[in-house]
Formats: C-alpha cells, sequence, structure tokens
C-alpha cells in the first residue's frame, strides 16, 4: 500500500470518532502520518477563555496523537488557539488588552508543551478566513508574532489559519515573521490555494493544500512537490461530509497516482520527504 500523510486534522474524544478509529480507518488505507491540530474549545464542550480548560484542550490533542501512534501510525500534536476563540471572546465583552493576556498564555502554554517534546507545534493560530473587524485581526497579528517568536526558540512547526488570497497572504505572513525574526522553514500555510503553493515555496514557507476541495486537487498536483496535503477533517458528527477524512485523501491521492495526475517522485515527496523535512521525523 502507498504511503499517506495528512499534515492537518482533527480528532474529537468526545463527540467523534476519536483518533483510534481515525487512525484505523486511514492505516488501512496507507496511512503513516496523521498530524492532529487542536480544535476550537467549544467542540469539545469546553469553556471559552477558561485557563483550565485550554489545558484540557492541548492534552486532549496530545493525548489523541499518542492514541493514533498506539495503532501504528507516526502522529503530532499541534496545539494552540484558534482565530474563532479571539474573535468570540471580544463578542462577548472582553477587552483587546485581556483577549491578547489570553492569548499569550495560549502561546506559553504551548510552549512548554513543545519543550517537553508532546506537541510539534503550534496551531492553528492566523486569521479569519471570514469577513472580521480590524480589532480581531489585530490581535491575532500580535498573537502570530508571539508564536512566531516562539516556534523561533523552539524549534516547533507553525499551523497557520488565514485568509486565502494567495500570494498577497504569503507575503502578509512573511512579513510578520521577517519582523521577529522566525524561521518561514517552520511555517505551515494550512488550508492553502494551490495559487499559494509557488509564492509560499519561494519564501521558504510550506503550503498544506486541502485535497477535497473540488477542482484544487488536480490544479495542485500539476506543480511542483513543494507542498504537504491535508484533510482537514473535523470529526464533527454535526457537519458530516463537510470535509473529507484521512482515509479518503489516501484514495484520492492513490487514485490521482494511477491516473498519472502525479507521477511516482512527486507523490513520494509530498507523502514522505516534504513532511520528513517538516517535522524531522523519518517516514521512509
Amino acid at each position: 500500500m502507498l504511503p499517506a500523510s495528512d499534515n492537518h486534522s482533527h480528532a474529537n474524544p468526545i463527540y467523534g470518532l476519536g483518533a483510534k478509529e481515525i487512525a484505523r480507518r486511514f492505516k488501512r488505507q496507507g496511512g503513516v502520518l496523521l498530524v492532529l491540530v487542536s480544535p476550537t474549545t467549544w467542540s469539545l464542550g469546553l469553556r471559552l477563555g477558561s485557563e483550565e480548560d485550554l489545558i484540557k484542550l492541548y492534552e486532549a490533542t496530545i493525548n489523541s496523537a499518542r492514541a493514533a501512534r498506539e495503532e501504528g501510525l507516526a502522529s503530532l500534536a499541534i496545539v494552540g488557539l484558534h482565530p474563532a476563540e479571539v474573535a468570540r471572546l471580544l463578542e462577548i465583552g472582553w477587552s483587546e488588552e485581556r483577549v491578547l493576556e489570553f492569548g499569550r498564555y495560549s502561546v506559553e502554554l504551548a510552549e512548554k508543551f513543545v519543550k517537553k517534546d508532546l506537541a510539534a507545534g503550534f496551531g492553528e493560530y492566523g486569521r479569519p478566513h471570514w469577513d472580521a473587524d480590524a480589532r480581531v485581526i489585530r490581535l491575532c497579528e500580535k498573537m502570530m508574532m508571539e508564536v512566531f517568536e516562539s516556534s523561533r526558540d523552539t524549534g516547533g512547526v507553525v499551523h497557520l489559519h488565514t485568509e486565502r488570497k494567495g500570494a498577497t497572504t504569503v507575503e502578509s505572513i512573511y512579513s510578520l515573521i521577517d519582523e521577529v525574526g522566525g524561521d518561514p522553514s517552520k511555517i505551515v500555510l494550512h488550508h492553502a490555494q494551490p495559487e499559494s503553493v509557488r509564492s509560499a515555496a519561494a519564501r521558504n514557507i510550506i503550503a498544506s493544500v486541502p485535497i477535497g476541495r473540488k477542482g484544487e486537487m488536480e490544479e495542485v498536483l500539476r506543480l511542483d512537490p513543494v507542498y504537504v496535503v491535508e484533510s482537514d477533517f473535523m470529526d464533527d458528527p454535526k457537519r458530516p461530509g463537510a470535509v473529507i477524512p484521512p482515509w479518503t485523501l489516501a484514495k484520492k491521492m492513490r487514485k490521482a497516482l494511477m491516473e498519472g495526475l502525479i507521477d511516482e517522485d512527486s507523490y513520494w515527496k509530498v507523502m514522505v520527504e516534504n513532511p520528513s523535512r517538516l517535522y524531522g521525523i523519518d517516514l521512509a
């Protein structure tokens, strides 16, 4: 079975399939690497803005990655505060200063787990992909800069949630990384458009392209293999079919290889070499 890596997925141990079942299904389709990213607090029934529950969120993500490893996969935890949490905290009346302080706490907490090798990095931080007011964007960017500093100091990978505006988004992100002396090779542009792949690679940022979006898989497979792929599976029974699961990602990529949409060397780079280099692991 051809190896398959999913660079960005979620597991919900409370309401969803959970990591063990996700890992079993993915492994049956050739899965070798499953990167699990913290969902929102409310998706696990946790309290918004609670330091105690943020710890529980991170621990749940770390435990999910551990459960996936027990099923025979390489699995890494990425922990952090989703931009939607920033927006909601402002909506319920928190001041910008209080939200920023909580954001800093989220980064410091994530850094502790990265330093203990319990998490591979930070995420998903970033900016909203929906229309948001200037306060949300301003706070999210301040948090991103904190994250880029922590990534620089720890070597942790950062998964970024951003708007999809191609090279404009890439250059905006790169300017923030450069401002704090961050390492762009540790930055993942999650849910990236195919049109972002080349501009991201030119800045040494790696684009993580969702395979479930109609037409985008075919478009990205025509490019040089300087990206990774993801399902962005939510493991949310309330939203079945909203995105593909990891095992469907594996099937779609294998089918693309059989149909000649991607050659074997490129497939190997996308599924094995690129994620191995990004996370400093050996999937070969």
